[in-house]
């Protein structure tokens, strides 16, 4: 999902009728679980005690906020999730670089990619969209202090 190069649809193309399906709602929580999963290895590894904390706050937030985004969005759309195939993501050790990357790919995916498998009316998910944003903002901001 984050890999395909989609354009952001329109507000009017979004608030048309359409539903994800569960299978979108899988890749979805597919890809928030990769991007905590890999911080959380990050975690564990780091040798500042700042990006430790930092990336710690960041994977509990993020556990919390995709759990309900998950919930909320199965609620809207009446589906529940589906998984289809064995996940396409891989885990590597990260350095304080390369977890910066995933980072920024991963705003880039909640900026451009997420919002095309919302409509429009459902701003309780771009809500919860934004505070995920706020706190990936506020997590390469800390990041920069080490």
């Amino acid at each position: 999902m984050p890999h395909k190069k989609s354009k952001q649809r329109s507000k009017k193309e979004r608030s048309k009728k359409r539903k994800s399906t569960s299978k979108d709602i899988g890749s979805i929580a597919l890809y928030f679980t990769y991007v905590r999963d890999k911080m959380k290895f990050y975690h564990w590894s780091t040798k500042s005690f700042a990006r430790h904390s930092t990336s710690d706050k960041f994977v509990s937030s993020l556990s919390d906020k995709m759990d309900r985004f998950i919930e909320v969005m199965q609620g809207s759309e009446g589906k529940r999730i589906l998984l289809t195939s064995k996940s396409k993501y891989s885990f590597t050790n990260e350095t304080d670089e390369s977890i910066v990357k995933v980072l920024k790919k991963f705003r880039d995916w909640l900026s451009n990619d997420l919002p095309n498998y919302i409509k429009i009316s459902n701003t309780d998910l771009f809500n919860i969209r934004d505070d995920i944003l706020a706190d990936v903002n506020n997590t390469l901001y800390l990041f920069e202090f080490v």
